[in-house]
């Protein structure tokens, strides 16, 4: 296969893994969101009674948890596939002399760590939100489980 035609077929599997990603991460918020709202419709309107609401309440919690486990988890693999990926393409410029390199220098100069800068990525800030989500159920399932006990 030629270089160029392999540079495509690389560029277009990275395009790909990253709609991926990112429909995956609209996905998680649609899951949190839904289950953000069955909660509110429980406090509000729930017709349950009070020990059977708090049940179904904490379920909800436990699936909130379960959910942002499983979104961070996904968004690692992704992150580690498009690495990969990435690593791929430079190797790839690296053999073609007639190649600008934009890939790489792309990578140096907005994802590479470098000393007193930030590394730019969204993954930090997607797994931040996951963890959010996850204090949040975390917090209202322990304060409902302590109305429990006390």
């Amino acid at each position: 296969m030629q270089k160029e035609a392999e540079y495509t077929l690389f560029l277009a599997q990275v395009g790909e893994l990253a709609e991926r990603r990112q429909a995956m991460t609209s996905t998680y918020l649609s899951v949190n969101a839904a289950i953000v709202g069955a909660l509110a419709f429980l406090f509000k309107d729930g017709v349950l009674p009070g020990w059977q609401q708090q049940t179904a309440v904490l379920v909800l919690f436990g699936a909130g948890i379960v959910a942002c486990d499983l979104w961070r988890r996904l968004l690692l693999q992704y992150r580690t596939l498009l690495s990969w990926w990435y690593k791929r393409l430079h190797l790839l410029e690296a053999e073609m002399p007639e190649c600008s390199g934009l890939i790489k220098q792309e990578y140096d100069e907005l994802y590479a760590t470098k000393k007193g800068r930030r590394r730019l990525g969204l993954t930090r800030y997607e797994t931040r939100l996951t963890w959010l989500f996850t204090a949040l159920y975390a917090a209202f399932a322990l304060a409902i489980t302590a109305s429990w006990i006390l």
